[in-house]
């Protein structure tokens, strides 16, 4: 055990130096160039959805504002989310945001079946 800093135990793990330049000898991950030679920048937008697949099958709804919370009671339908959060603002309420599916078995290579759920697509609201 050191006592005044001077004395080292032999358990002590040495100091690593930096490169002359100061910087982490680690790498940033290689990314793919583009035709015109500059990186592309994938970016991330708001609003949008988890799966792209779902657009048509959303439904939103306002909520009803005698609804005590216990059950979900649905009000006026909206035609977008964003038309839904803003009307959910004006009204002071909450709002729904339902997406309906069904369900399918599928066999897989051993013969066991797998429940998957389905997206019912529906053409009007």
């Amino acid at each position: 055990m050191a006592v005044n800093g001077s004395e080292t135990t032999s358990d002590e793990k040495p100091i690593q130096a930096l490169p002359p330049d100061g910087r982490s000898t680690r790498q940033a991950p290689a990314t793919k160039s583009t035709p015109n030679g500059k990186a592309p920048i994938a970016r991330r937008r708001r609003g949008q959805g988890l799966d792209p697949g779902l657009e048509g099958s959303e439904r939103f709804f306002l909520a009803a504002p005698d609804g005590d919370g216990s059950v979900p009671a649905f009000g006026r339908e909206c035609a977008t989310e964003g038309e839904a959060i803003i009307e959910a603002f004006r009204a002071r309420v909450n709002f729904y945001h339902v997406c309906e599916y069904g369900t399918r078995a599928e066999l897989t290579a051993s013969r066991k079946p797998v429940l998957q759920k389905e997206i019912i697509r529906r053409t009007s609201h």
